[in-house]
């Protein structure tokens, strides 16, 4: 019963109604909520209804070249029977083949309608653009960043408008190397699956920005439009709204983005704010530096709240578990004041309402208001990356791993080169302990930077749950050498020493980092995980309590932390569950 997607638009079968073009269920009539990845597997098995459709075939038809395991398609088809209201020990819809994949049994009835793909035939209409990097061709090393914030801009601009996928920043960010060079526009337009692609170059000379822009038609091989600026430096918020009407007007978009007022008036305070953005780009090296360019900015212009909101995601990753750079107690206050003030001089920006949300999670440990907070900001934009990312803790710290899943793949899905998110998918399986899909997924995001710490931690974590220390060792020692100043690297370190056997060297991390911590802030998290590898209980817990005064983000996580199982049955481990407001389980 294989049916021909071209021609249909609309599957139906008994009280289910699949929208193909509109990317819905209606169940009885009423709207279902569905994850895309699912409703693209539960498309796939409709249209190769009535025969065994294989675990690989899956794969390779509906994830390509993004990594997924069998535990993830498992809890794909669970959440499809779900919204179908189906029973896996008496389906209806679809039947489980042992060993060999999945079927699905319904009879289905298929409107053949339009060409579900007429957008993309249709000469006249585009329905997918990626923005290439604008290229730098002067001198000026101001040109990089000018050129990379009118990328952003037009990215974030085209984003907003409705029947039209944007590729993201990191996938077309990659396609440059980020090395500002320049592309050829119809090799990255087939290469990214689009039918129009927007670029240009960027020359400052002097006070004077001259920019050329261009929008081609990757199918048609010709230009849609061109057009070369000069404007004084200062006019850059003009060039920006410009360049985006203009390529809006050229995709015959419904809607085009609305001609909002330049976030500031003060030229010098926008261009210190764009290179806050760039070095904030290139965390953790860059993190100071931006931090520095956001109060620069502000110094300028005190009412400019997308510099807030700069100053506020610096300072909540300064305090995180995972720079270790200030206290909590004194970064999250900072981020908290950032972001409420910009907030107050503009109630739309969606990451300052985001990092407020981060706060109430991991400084607060607030998981009900934290979780209000994202929302807030996905009803604001629901394709923000980060939105989705810290949804997908909030939801992993109350142990809600399926929840906690949908979120990570979502913003996977919106992102899938962004490295920060390709780690928060390691960091996911891990705490869901499921080791080896830590380790494939560490190895996956390896490829994509083989200097990114982030890869050998988790595969060393995930090493360390399965019991293999001595490789966790050497994982954990390649982070260390990748990035000796953070101490988050060398305790994790130490606690696989500890428990490898290796006490001495582990007692010598130990004593480090404590008389380090005399002279600059060295969180007690960290020292209370090389005291457990030394098998040290009493003491580990004395200084989880240590970490709690300090409001360690690594505390929101206790309930599913899969290193603190030695001290799960012991009572001051329930009255440190309860201190950060989580129930233990029995």
């Amino acid at each position: 019963m294989s049916i021909d997607r071209r021609t249909s638009t609309v599957y139906e079968f008994e009280d289910v109604k699949i929208d193909c073009r509109n990317f819905q269920i209606l169940k009885n009539g009423e709207p279902k909520r569905i994850t895309p990845r699912a409703f693209e597997v539960l498309l796939f098995l409709v249209e190769n209804g009535g025969r065994v459709v294989g675990k690989d075939e899956l794969f390779e038809s509906v994830w390509k070249e993004s990594f997924v395991t069998d535990n993830a398609l498992t809890r794909m088809i669970k959440e499809i029977r779900h919204v179908l209201g189906d029973d896996a020990d008496a389906p209806r819809y679809i039947e489980t083949v042992q060993k060999r994949g999945y079927r699905f049994i319904a009879r289905v009835k298929a409107a053949a309608e339009k060409r579900i793909d007429d957008k993309r035939e249709n000469d006249d209409v585009i329905s997918s653009i990626a923005v290439l990097p604008f290229s730098n061709v002067g001198a000026d090393a101001d040109g990089e960043f000018l050129g990379e914030a009118i990328t952003e801009s037009l990215i974030n601009n085209l984003s907003k408008l409705p029947d039209l996928r944007v590729v993201p920043r990191s996938v077309v960010f990659a396609i440059s190397d980020g090395g500002g060079r320049e592309i050829n526009p119809l090799n990255a337009g087939r290469e990214l699956k689009v039918r129009a692609v927007a670029g240009g170059r960027v020359l400052q000379r002097g006070g004077n920005l001259i920019v050329s822009a261009e929008l081609i038609d990757v199918k048609q091989e010709a230009q849609l439009w061109g057009e070369k600026y000069q404007f004084k430096s200062a006019d850059i918020f003009d060039l920006q709204e410009e360049i985006s009407q203009k390529i809006s007007a050229q995709l015959q978009a419904k809607l085009t983005p609305e001609k909002h007022p330049p976030p500031t008036q003060n030229a010098e305070a926008y261009r210190l704010y764009l290179k806050g953005r760039y070095f904030w780009n290139r965390r953790p090296h860059g993190l100071f530096k931006g931090l520095k360019y956001f109060e620069q900015a502000l110094g300028k212009d005190e009412n400019f709240a997308l510099a807030y909101a700069g100053l506020a995601d610096s300072y909540s990753t300064l305090g995180s578990w995972e720079n270790g750079g200030l206290p909590p107690n004194v970064a999250m206050p900072k981020a908290r004041a950032a972001a409420t003030k910009a907030l107050e001089i503009d109630s739309s920006l969606v990451e300052a309402h985001t990092t407020l949300a981060y706060a109430k999670l991991h400084y607060d440990w607030n998981f009900s208001e934290a979780e209000a907070g994202v929302k807030h900001a996905l009803a604001l934009d629901r394709n923000y990356v980060h939105a989705h990312h810290w949804l997908s803790h909030i939801y992993m710290a109350q142990g809600d791993m399926e929840r906690s899943l949908e979120s990570s793949l979502r913003a996977y899905e919106l992102d899938p080169l962004d490295l920060i998110i390709n780690v928060h998918l390691s960091w996911h399986h891990w705490l869901a302990r499921q080791p080896d899909e830590t380790i494939a997924l560490a190895e996956k995001t390896r490829e994509l930077d083989p200097t990114l710490i982030w890869a050998s931690y988790f595969a060393g974590l995930a090493l360390e749950q399965k019991g293999l220390y001595e490789e966790a060792v050497k994982e954990f020692r390649l982070a260390h050498e990748l990035s000796p100043q953070m101490t988050l690297l060398r305790a994790a370190l130490g606690n696989a020493l500890g428990y490898s056997g290796e006490t001495k060297e582990a007692r010598k991390i130990l004593v480090e980092l404590e008389k380090e911590r005399s002279a600059r802030f060295v969180p007690a998290y960290d020292i209370a995980m090389v005291r457990l590898g030394l098998g040290e209980k009493t003491a580990a817990l004395e200084w989880l309590y240590e970490a709690a005064n300090e409001h360690s983000s690594w505390l929101a996580y206790l309930k599913v932390e899969p290193r603190l199982d030695a001290l799960r049955a012991m009572p001051e481990f329930s009255n440190l569950l309860a201190l950060v407001g989580l129930p233990q389980d029995h």
